[in-house]
């Protein structure tokens, strides 16, 4: 084959080259790419925040997580409980109980004399955790937030509430189930929410009148013991001024 030909066949074979080497790179980088978004959506998948009293309210149910981790989720009932008014300054209970066979109208029961009964079927880890926050609130668990869920029994959260001012407030309920999610061998602890409920709570001002008639009925006990210690005291130092008053007199007279 002469020069001529070798020349004419040299700048196709360049121009396949290069076909060849972009065709590569473009299939390495295309490879790579949902390698970067798997880890990616790895490091960034949504999770609820740890409980937090001093959150301002409690997110949303993801039903799409719920359903993600559905296999790792059962079936539960619960009931919710919570005064509906309170004066200002009084303290009341609010009340979460859950149970895997406990009938929703049995746990209702156990609620005792709460305003507000809420019954719901809910889905549940082996362990959950329960919020209760509100901004208008001091609030004081009475249980730990999380707590195992057997199989059978009762799992139940209580919270102290106390209204700090007057008005329409709120507190906001929730459950979160406790599942894991990543690889097999390291597995990732995840957060998913699967019960959410706002709770209106009417609280009321109480006249500095009406305290004071409260506070008495409430302390008379000590309150009259205190009377009584009082009266003694003040009668012994009336008949101590009474007999050195005489004994006085008396050393004048003679």
């Amino acid at each position: 084959m002469g020069a001529g030909a070798l020349e004419r066949i040299t700048p196709r074979i360049r121009a396949a080259l290069c076909c060849v080497l972009c065709a590569c790179v473009a299939a390495c980088g295309g490879a790579s790419q949902p390698r970067s978004q798997q880890t990616t959506g790895r490091a960034h998948a949504p999770t609820f925040p740890a409980p937090n009293s001093g959150s301002s309210g409690s997110p949303p149910v993801a039903q799409g997580l719920v359903d993600t981790y559905g296999h790792q989720l059962r079936s539960a009932n619960a009931a919710l409980g919570a005064p509906k008014k309170l004066d200002v300054g009084q303290a009341g209970t609010v009340d979460i109980k859950v149970s895997r066979t406990i009938p929703i109208s049995v746990l209702q029961s156990k609620l005792g004399k709460a305003g507000t009964k809420v019954g719901v079927h809910v889905r549940v880890s082996d362990q959950m955790t329960a919020r209760l926050v509100g901004a208008a609130f001091t609030i004081t668990p009475i249980s730990p937030l999380t707590q195992a869920v057997g199989t059978s029994g009762l799992t139940d959260w209580q919270w102290q509430v106390t209204p700090k001012e007057p008005g329409a407030q709120q507190l906001h309920a929730s459950l979160t189930a406790s599942v894991l999610t990543g690889r097999r061998l390291t597995p990732t602890p995840y957060q998913v929410q699967t019960f959410s409920r706002t709770l209106q709570i009417q609280a009321v001002s109480v006249p500095i009148t009406t305290r004071i008639t409260n506070f008495l009925s409430a302390n008379w006990v000590w309150i009259a013991g205190i009377a009584g210690a009082i009266g003694v005291a003040f009668g012994r130092l009336s008949s101590w001024k009474r007999r050195r008053a005489n004994r006085s007199s008396s050393g004048l007279s003679l």
